[in-house]
């Protein structure tokens, strides 16, 4: 008897329990709240929040250089996820990026303008109809490294017959060394040979097949000391093309930056190379034109290195990550390979031919960026200044004497 009733007991239970359960499912459900990313200016919190996620694309000198590094303090700092997508040939992330396979890449300026300009074979079968500019970053000094340490200046490869290695077609440092061959006249198979190693091939031929190596690369950099610690190396200087005073340009120079606009004059101290490449070749004095002089600092170009992305890629993104980079500028410029502090203003870029990206619009248009403080009468059209209306403000401004002419205790060339 008390069996039955334990069994009666259970199964009124369980039908209770399944009523209830059934009355729950009737009532209607509280939809679902999409999270989204709340970004307070002042105390620069997120709150909780589902990121979306997009992907960068990167070459293999950006995953083995210190881009890597630039692209996770960026990646701390963004309302979306980052994933890397490693791109072998950097030429194809310009395509990959314009059918939105990939929502986000660093480009070389070089690149960028080769591939607008058609200067490149491969720009005729690449589409940038959907690529967009968002910001300007960081400067990438290009380094000239030989194991002839009678070579000084580029200048003084005509003649040497030495060996070049300039990277593999169509990479940034083989355009590099195309522009510098044919602005200093150096005849290849006559005054100088090629080759095209890439990276990880390089350091395997220096001291051997090759004796120069060109890079475009910020510092410390582990390709530039496992070269330097295979053979006793210097770095040849651009003095033609950067007098070392990198606020005015001279004259002479002019014409290679007007018809070289992704170049700009950079210096960096010999000090800052002595803390990571032991066996590199640093003396007091350089040589040019015959002439030794003193000097602190190496004397060549840089590149620029702009982030691009595409139409495809949502404006509150491109806006909430310019917002974020620009609250937290300090973390990008603590790392040791910025060499020169950015900040927001610094952003823009007045004189590459791209259209803006609409999200990056929105920010600079709210952040007051659109307004030329050089030129206030210069009207920005989609954040450029009409070409025409662009003067070579610094030419006509003397800005004093170099380091190396206050070094050297010289007066400064006025002309």
């Amino acid at each position: 008897m008390d069996n039955y009733f334990f069994i009666f007991v259970t199964i009124n239970i369980l039908i209770i329990l399944c009523v209830v359960w059934l009355q729950q499912l009737r009532q209607p459900q509280p939809q679902q709240i999409e999270k989204s990313v709340v970004v307070e200016p002042f105390t620069r919190k997120f709150f909780n929040q589902i990121k979306k996620t997009h992907f960068i694309g990167i070459d293999q000198s950006q995953l083995l250089g210190n881009e890597f590094e630039l692209i996770e303090t960026i990646k701390e700092m963004v309302p979306f996820n980052i994933n890397t997508m490693f791109i072998k040939n950097s030429m194809d992330r310009y395509k990959l990026l314009n059918e939105n396979e990939n929502q986000l890449i660093l480009s070389r300026s070089i690149e960028i303008y080769s591939l607008l300009y058609k200067l490149t074979p491969l720009a005729d079968s690449l589409n940038l109809d959907n690529v967009r500019f968002v910001c300007a970053l960081n400067s990438i000094a290009i380094n000239i490294l030989t194991n002839n340490l009678s070579i000084f200046e580029f200048g003084d490869l005509k003649g040497s017959r030495l060996t070049i290695n300039v990277g593999e077609k169509g990479s940034s440092d083989y355009l590099i060394a195309m522009d510098l061959l044919l602005e200093y006249q150096i005849i290849v198979g006559q005054d100088v040979f090629l080759t095209y190693y890439d990276t990880n091939q390089v350091v395997e031929h220096y001291g051997k097949d090759v004796q120069v190596v060109i890079l475009n690369r910020t510092h410390p950099d582990m390709t530039v000391l496992n070269l330097v610690n295979t053979k006793l190396s210097r770095f040849v200087e651009i003095i033609k093309y950067n007098n070392g005073n990198i606020y005015q340009m001279g004259l002479d120079e002019e014409k290679f930056y007007k018809s070289h606009p992704y170049y700009t004059k950079s210096i960096t101290e010999k000090e800052f190379f002595k803390n990571y490449y032991t066996n590199l070749v640093l003396e007091e004095q350089t040589f040019y034109n015959g002439e030794r002089r003193k000097s602190l600092f190496i004397n060549t170009i840089s590149l620029k290195y702009y982030l691009l992305s595409n139409t495809k890629t949502p404006d509150l993104s491109i806006y909430q990550l310019l917002l974020n980079m620009k609250l937290e500028i300090n973390q990008i410029n603590k790392l040791p390979f910025v060499e020169s502090p950015l900040n927001s203003a610094r952003f823009n870029d007045f004189i590459l031919p791209m259209e803006t990206h609409s999200g990056a619009r929105k920010f600079y248009t709210s952040s007051g960026l659109y307004t030329n403080i050089a030129q206030p009468s210069c009207l920005m059209i989609d954040g450029r200044c009409n070409m025409n209306m662009l003067k070579d403000y610094h030419l006509y401004y003397d800005y004093g004497p170099s380091f190396d002419q206050i070094y050297n205790h010289t007066k400064p060339n006025l002309t």
